[in-house]
């Protein structure tokens, strides 16, 4: 006898999981933080390296975000290249900025008022001069690297070496996000850096100043603090209010006096929005009001 059973699911247990509702739910707050540090990097980055780099209005866009180890970007950067690690105060490792040779070249030359023109012959080394130089393209894209990351805007830190291996800024066996960010102004031609960052630390930070966000979101906001603190607002307290003729009203010359009785509560208001009551009297010879109630 062979028996046959039938079996009827209770339930999907699988779509109720937290372990893979976590792990979804992780996956995609990733992509959404890289997401906006992307976009937030590109709208800050044009206004600081436009001191710099004389001519139209710059424009700046990001590409790629995926994760490489150490040893593949090490590999992909090369030999020869402007090689900028970049330190930030509340970032736990630093970031790196590469530009190759021949847009290094072209870009010292542009910041020192020429066109841009690369010789055919390109020189075995960055020259110490082009090093300076691409030192403060980083110095000037620190603060946008900043303002991308949540960091509080400090003095960044700043060291530079043509060859990856001597500058040493990071673990070969860790991974890097890497972005290629191009770089464009007006009929120049475009030019692009290569950025990378230690995965784990960027995303720590990232999600540090988005927890920040949202707690403020949630709560309410002390207007005593900055910015808002110190900002001047203009308050009415209207002591009195009378109606005239119109006969009179055409009459009135220098001089005229007008009885005035002064309202026993009085209301002060901000843009027309009444926000306390109060009743009229004096304080040190002068007019003076007192809060009865505040709205």
């Amino acid at each position: 006898m062979k028996p046959d059973h039938s079996f009827t699911a209770q339930r999907a247990l699988a779509n109720h999981c937290p372990e893979l509702l976590g792990r979804a739910s992780s996956a995609q707050e990733r992509a959404e933080l890289l997401r906006a540090f992307s976009a937030d990097l590109c709208a800050a980055l044009p206004a600081r390296l436009q001191p710099l780099l004389i001519g139209g209005r710059i424009r700046a866009t990001a590409s790629g975000g995926e994760a490489r180890t150490g040893a593949s970007l090490a590999q992909s950067t090369g030999p020869c290249a402007a090689n900028l690690a970049v330190r930030l105060a509340e970032v736990a490792a630093p970031l790196l900025l590469s530009i190759d040779l021949a847009t290094a070249l072209a870009l010292t030359d542009r910041m020192f008022g020429g066109d841009g023109a690369v010789a055919a012959q390109l020189p075995e080394m960055v020259p110490p001069s082009a090093l300076l130089a691409m030192e403060r393209i980083a110095l000037a894209a620190a603060p946008a690297l900043a303002a991308a990351t949540g960091c509080e805007e400090g003095a960044p830190h700043v060291s530079s070496h043509a060859s990856l291996a001597r500058l040493e800024p990071f673990s070969r066996g860790d991974y890097y996000l890497c972005w290629t960010i191009s770089v464009e102004q007006d009929r120049l031609p475009a030019w692009t850096m290569q950025l990378a960052m230690h995965e784990a630390a960027l995303l720590d930070r990232l999600q540090q100043g988005s927890g920040r966000q949202r707690a403020g979101a949630g709560g309410t906001a002390d207007p005593a603090s900055g910015p808002f603190g110190a900002i001047p607002l203009t308050l009415l307290a209207q002591l009195a209010e009378l109606k005239l003729p119109l006969a009179r009203l055409a009459a009135l010359t220098p001089g005229t006096v007008i009885p005035i009785a002064p309202a026993r509560s009085v209301t002060l208001a901000i843009g027309g929005q009444a926000i306390a009551q109060g009743t009229i009297g004096t304080l040190d010879e002068r007019v003076a009001l007192r809060l009865t109630r505040v709205h």
